[in-house]
C-alpha cells in the first residue's frame, strides 16, 4: 500500500531565502524601471499647463475687440482709401484715351470708386466739340448717366474755348468695393 504523506501545517523549519531574494530582486528592477519615469510626469504636468495657457489665450484673442470712436473712425477711413487704391484706374484711364479728341483737353479727373462716380472738367474749343466728345461718352457702355454740370465760354481767351464739368456713373468702379469687401478682415467694434 502505498504511505500517504502528511501536510504538516505548523513546520518550524526555516522559510526558503531563495524565494525572498527574488522576490526582493524583482521589486529592485521593478522600482529601476519607474524612476526614470518620474521627472516625466513633472514634464508632462509643465506642458500641459503650456497648453492651457496657449487655449486660454487665443480663447480671448477670438473675443470681439471693442473699438473706440477715434478707431472706428480710423478703421472706416482706411476702408475707403483701400477702396480707392483697389479700384482698377487704368480701366478709366484707357477709357478716356479711347475717347480723346485734338479738340477736347482734360483739366482735371475726380473719380470717387466708392460711389462710382467721376468728375471731369475739360476745356474744347468750341460748344460743338464739346457735344460731340459728350454725345462719345454717354454711347459708351462702360459710363451711365453722363451729364454736364456746368460750362462757361471764356471771352477773354482767344478762340472762346468752352470750359465745362461733366459727371457720369462709371461701371468700371462697382467691382472695386466687391473685391475689397472679400479681402477684408472685419473686427467687430
Amino acid at each position: 500500500m502505498k504511505r500517504i504523506h502528511a501536510l504538516d501545517l505548523l513546520n518550524d523549519r526555516q522559510t526558503p531565502w531563495g524565494g525572498w531574494l527574488l522576490a526582493g530582486v524583482g521589486l529592485l528592477l521593478a522600482a529601476l524601471a519607474v524612476l526614470p519615469l518620474l521627472p516625466l510626469r513633472a514634464d508632462i504636468a509643465q506642458r500641459e499647463q503650456a497648453v492651457n495657457a496657449v487655449r486660454r489665450a487665443s480663447a480671448a484673442a477670438e473675443a470681439p475687440i471693442e473699438l473706440s470712436a477715434a478707431d472706428r473712425r480710423r478703421q472706416t477711413q482706411a476702408r475707403r482709401l483701400l477702396v480707392q487704391l483697389d479700384a482698377p484706374w487704368n480701366e478709366l484711364f484707357n477709357l478716356l484715351e479711347q475717347h480723346a479728341d485734338p479738340q477736347v483737353g482734360l483739366l482735371r479727373l475726380e473719380p470717387d470708386a466708392a460711389s462710382g462716380q467721376i468728375r471731369v472738367m475739360a476745356m474744347a474749343r468750341s460748344l460743338g466739340a464739346m457735344a460731340g466728345w459728350l454725345r462719345r461718352l454717354e454711347q459708351d457702355p462702360r459710363l451711365a448717366d453722363v451729364q454736364i454740370v456746368q460750362h462757361q465760354i471764356e471771352d477773354q481767351v482767344p478762340g472762346r474755348p468752352v470750359r465745362f464739368n461733366i459727371v457720369a456713373r462709371w461701371r468700371g468702379a462697382a467691382a472695386a468695393p466687391l473685391r475689397t469687401a472679400a479681402r477684408s478682415t472685419e473686427v467687430n467694434p
